[in-house]
């Protein structure tokens, strides 16, 4: 759920360096070009020909205001600002279209970055709120690399191979895929994450042993 929340922020940069096309439709020119359209033509359909004489009277007054229509303005501003929640909740159901339409077109790849950007997000609130010590830029690049090159690929495999297995959406099955996840996947996946971490701070393999032996359980603990 928190990979999915914080995708819609970020999604739109993400797929176009990678040659996947969002809609403009859901863009902030749109909406106002819209807007201005439709208060055009309603103003159209409701005002009268003038006729010759008042035409002639205020013929200086019209070309003073030409290209000036303030109903027009007011309309366009008071249709953006009455719409805009419902616009923001359009615009997200549009980002969710589009990832949607990512998943099936490129899932490996949507799945990789969108492990990415939650592993990058997640490590800088970690730092900005939690930490509150001196920003560590090698930490989040650590962590973003390892969320895009294994954690997204890893569980994009392991969740379909999941699934393929066991059919169903009654309470045993949700329940024994929960087992399988946290009992048999949750210490593979940390034993791969601590060995990752040792390996990118030059750690000995024999470092690296004796801090899986000593963090793992109570790694799977808190995981639990």
């Amino acid at each position: 759920m928190k990979l999915t929340l914080t995708w819609f922020v970020f999604f739109p940069f993400a797929v176009h360096a990678f040659g996947v096309k969002l809609d403009s439709s859901s863009s902030y020119s749109y909406l106002v070009s819209a807007s201005a359209r439709r208060s055009r033509n309603s103003n159209n359909k409701s005002t009268s020909p003038p006729s010759s004489s008042s035409s002639l009277q205020g013929g200086n007054q019209n070309n003073n205001t030409a290209g000036a229509d303030p109903t027009t303005n007011t309309a366009i501003i008071d249709d953006i600002r009455g719409g805009g929640a419902n616009r923001s909740f359009n615009a997200i159901l549009g980002c969710w279209d589009e990832y949607n339409k990512a998943l099936d077109a490129k899932p490996l790849l949507t799945k990789s970055l969108t492990s990415l950007v939650g592993w990058a997000l997640g490590d800088l609130l970690a730092q900005l709120f939690l930490s509150r010590g001196p920003f560590d830029l090698k930490r989040l690049l650590v962590l973003s690399t390892f969320g895009f090159i294994y954690y997204g690929p890893s569980g994009h495999y392991f969740y379909n191979f999941l699934d393929s297995r066991i059919t169903g959406k009654t309470g045993g099955v949700v329940f024994l895929k929960i087992a399988i996840d946290q009992l048999l996947w949750s210490p593979l996946f940390l034993v791969v994450f601590f060995s990752y971490l040792g390996c990118t701070n030059g750690n000995s393999w024999s470092v690296i042993g004796e801090t899986i032996r000593r963090d793992l359980f109570s790694a799977c603990k808190a995981s639990w």
